[in-house]
């Protein structure tokens, strides 16, 4: 969650001893809309391309050590069909073009990467590759029903509401839609673990984080209908926090829940994203509101 607010989160636990949180929570975040022309043309935009891999692929998972925080590659092995987000790139030198992990967008399920996940490492598991368009690994698609055009697929509690409270931040789960088509909880575990040493990352002895690499639930998205501007998501099992729809009728699936776009997206600063500014949509999921951060600023 946040994956760019990751970065400053051993800062602000220093503003949480110096009591500056209470002093900033005070004054309301403003917001500003933005129309859907600004979000097509906005270079800073998390848009989503997809990709589907035509044979069996070994990529890295980016993990740390919970040891000391050293990065550790892993190597996992995702299956031929699997739909990943991906960005074609140019080598500033050579020119030449290779597709990489979209950073900022949908991201694997736990499903494929716990591979690489084991008792002795933490982090939500980076992907990493470099692809080159001639070895035709990956064929772009359209956009499976489950995704969206833009942003991450993580929703934060709160919507408008949580936004306006920002640098306050609801820690206590989010929700993942991944591009291979999973649905996922994560729910808040505080964990620090030592670095190696006070000069390393963020300048502190330990890197705090907030969530595991395993989500607390998960299904398979088995079926999504469309009905204007809301998504009907059939899955097998519930997924707590959601309000959920038994179908009983249908052989797909047991349960459904409903996610609402409610066509508004707010500019507003947030020192997290580029020019401490982020764009996000708001949404409705079942009965409550969420936002999903889909870009920043760009300068």
């Amino acid at each position: 969650m946040f994956r760019k607010f990751k970065i400053i989160v051993s800062m602000m636990i220093v503003f949480f001893a110096f009591g500056l949180f209470n002093t900033m929570k005070a004054e309301q975040n403003h917001t500003s809309d933005v129309n859907s022309s600004d979000i097509k043309n906005d270079p800073g935009m998390f848009k989503n391309n997809f990709y589907r891999f035509n044979k069996s692929t070994k990529v890295y998972l980016q993990l740390l050590s919970k040891k000391d925080s050293r990065t550790i590659y892993k190597k996992i092995k995702i299956p031929k069909g699997t739909v990943i987000t991906a960005k074609k790139e140019e080598e500033y030198i050579t020119h030449q073009k290779y597709y990489k992990f979209g950073y900022d967008n949908f991201d694997l399920s736990y499903h494929l990467k716990k591979q690489g996940i084991s008792s002795k490492l933490y982090g939500e598991g980076i992907i990493s590759f470099r692809i080159k368009p001639s070895s035709k690994i990956l064929t772009k698609i359209k956009k499976p029903s489950y995704a969206l055009s833009y942003g991450s697929g993580e929703f934060i509690p709160g919507g408008l509401s949580a936004i306006h409270k920002l640098p306050k931040r609801d820690f206590s789960k989010y929700y993942k839609i991944t591009s291979d088509g999973w649905i996922e909880l994560y729910r808040y575990k505080y964990h620090e673990y030592p670095q190696i040493n006070e000069d390393s990352l963020d300048g502190y002895p330990t890197n705090s984080v907030f969530y595991e690499s395993r989500p607390d639930a998960s299904s398979k998205i088995k079926l999504v209908k469309q009905s204007k501007n809301k998504k009907y998501f059939y899955i097998d099992h519930k997924i707590p926090g959601l309000k959920m729809h038994h179908n009983k009728k249908s052989k797909i699936s047991r349960y459904y829940f409903v996610l609402k776009d409610n066509r508004k997206a707010v500019s507003y600063e947030d020192n997290a994203y580029g020019d401490d500014m982020a764009i996000s949509s708001i949404y409705t999921i079942g009965n409550k509101p969420f936002y999903m951060v889909i870009g920043e600023g760009f300068n």
